[in-house]
């Protein structure tokens, strides 16, 4: 199992090579399951804990001064059983 320390590293490397290989109007979608949308999330929040959040949910940042802002969070699959 991979480690949160080496998740969170993992992402970040990602995420600069996309930011390096993208304009600054571009639009970016990037999928992944929902550890991982959590570890992000968790990230832009400064350690913020998000107990609940799974699959299936958009996250939805902007750029701004070369740092990522959270805009909203969408659970779209909080209602369905």
């Amino acid at each position: 199992m991979e480690t949160y320390d080496s998740m969170l590293k993992r992402m970040n490397s990602a995420l600069k090579t996309i930011f390096e290989e993208t304009k600054d109007d571009d639009t970016i979608l990037v999928s992944s399951h929902g550890n991982f949308l959590a570890v992000f999330t968790r990230s832009l929040l400064g350690g913020e804990d998000l107990k609940g959040m799974g699959n299936c949910c958009v996250v939805e940042v902007k750029e701004e001064n070369k740092r990522l802002q959270l805009i909203n969070i969408y659970e779209l699959a909080a209602n369905v059983k």
